[in-house]
């Protein structure tokens, strides 16, 4: 594998932070590699270590979301990543990407963190840039509709109902939520009369059942 300086190295042991669909095909290809995945995984109450696959190592433990994105996480990852002998730490959640890159100096160098620059990520968490990018690449876009207050749903269409609502970056409404559909005006504002904006706008489009393309 490759540093963000593009040196070299070398992976034999990595910790996967959290469990989805997309791991389980990530690790038996690591596997297949001859990589070790030591898994860390996210749940909500106490619980024993679940092995997911017989492509994940049988040494691994459990992280309850509420102390995500801690100091407590971060010295429970670094004592795994110590014991495991990890050269590398992966997540499939952006969230936690985003979390383990603003702290990649709690690992590096000894254990790299496999993702993007904070700075990069911080961008391309925010729905407002990836419609830009995707804009300027020449795509074919659904209408979309930025809402900085409650206000402003009445600037969405009745006829653009039913509609998807999501977060323009991370953490930035309370409580969060990372996507939700309202099917008419009268739903859209009883939601967003239970939200609290921190910063970032809502972003809203017509809902398209259909197959998500990323």
């Amino acid at each position: 594998m490759f540093s963000q300086d593009k040196t070299p190295f070398t992976v034999r042991n990595i910790v996967m932070i959290g469990f989805w669909s997309p791991c389980l095909a990530f690790a038996r290809r690591m596997k297949e590699a001859g990589v070790a995945v030591h898994l860390i995984d996210m749940v909500d109450e106490p619980a024993s270590f679940e092995r997911h696959s017989a492509a994940i190592e049988a040494d691994g433990e459990i992280m309850l979301w509420s102390d995500a994105k801690s100091e407590k996480a971060i010295l429970q990852i670094q004592k795994f990543a110590k014991r495991v002998k990890a050269d590398a730490i992966v997540t499939a959640d952006e969230f936690t990407q985003l979390w383990l890159a603003e702290n990649r100096h709690r690992f590096e160098p000894a254990c790299r963190v496999l993702a993007p620059s904070a700075a990069t990520l911080q961008v391309l968490l925010k729905k407002p840039e990836q419609v830009r990018i995707a804009r300027e690449a020449g795509f074919n876009l659904l209408p979309n509709w930025e809402l900085f207050t409650a206000a402003d749903a009445a600037q969405v269409p009745a006829d653009s109902f039913p509609v998807c609502v999501r977060p323009g970056a991370p953490d930035s409404v309370q409580p969060m939520f990372k996507a939700m559909v309202l099917d008419t005006p009268q739903a859209l504002e009883q939601f967003l009369a239970g939200i609290q904006w921190q910063g970032s706008p809502l972003l809203v489009q017509p809902y398209c059942f259909g197959p998500n393309i990323v």
